[in-house]
């Protein structure tokens, strides 16, 4: 028999251990890797929601208006017309009910109720300053070529892993979009257009 050098002794040791430290490493990861991926399908399900909704009360307040496509313009967020101050009211609703529904998943978004006197309008987009924040957006813009207005949703969610803290300072974030499309009703099918496309979603409602 051969003898064992004294050398060679404790080698399988060392072996296990680093066969364990790769396991538990493969393991981490992949606990750490789902957790993520299941929190941005979470968010990216929250800002379709918001972006739908958001769509929906527009679509319902310029059916409300009689707002169709000949009539249909992207107005200064001055504008003080009838017609200019019902799209002006639709954006703005639009604007609340696309927050509220993703302040119900995320409270620490702005707590404002926008009204047209908060928004400002340039290059085509409706912007309301306290709701770009921390890597959230929110606007609608505006297409008079096409008659429609798009509600955009973006959020930022954050993700508590259970390992990657452990060795890194980095924090997990996922930023995903949506957009809701609106165009306006045909003043010969009375008829209005939704489209809804998010990472992956494309709805026409």
């Amino acid at each position: 028999m051969k003898p064992i050098k004294n050398s060679e002794r404790g080698q399988i040791v060392v072996l296990l251990v680093l066969v364990v430290i790769g396991l538990l490493g493969f393991t981490a990861l992949a606990i750490d890797g789902s957790m993520i991926f299941s929190d941005r399908r979470f968010t990216q399900s929250v800002a379709d929601s918001a972006s739908l909704a958001g769509g929906n009360i527009i679509k319902d307040t310029i059916i409300s208006a009689r707002v169709n496509d000949i009539d249909f313009y992207c107005p200064l967020t001055s504008d003080v017309t009838t017609l200019g101050g019902d799209i002006l009211d639709a954006i703005a609703d639009g604007f609340n009910t696309a927050l509220d529904r993703a302040d119900e998943y995320y409270p620490q978004l702005p707590d404002i109720t926008v009204t047209s006197a908060d928004m400002t309008f340039d290059a085509g987009i409706y912007r309301v300053s306290a709701l770009t924040v921390d890597g959230n957006d929110f606007y609608v813009s505006c297409d008079e070529d096409d008659e429609s207005l798009t509600v955009y949703v973006q959020l930022t969610s954050q993700t508590d892993t259970a390992f990657m803290h452990l060795i890194s300072n980095q924090v997990a974030r996922n930023t995903v979009e949506a957009e809701t499309r609106i165009i306006a009703q045909q003043s010969l099918t009375g008829g209005n257009t939704i489209n809804g496309t998010g990472n992956g979603l494309n709805n026409t409602l």
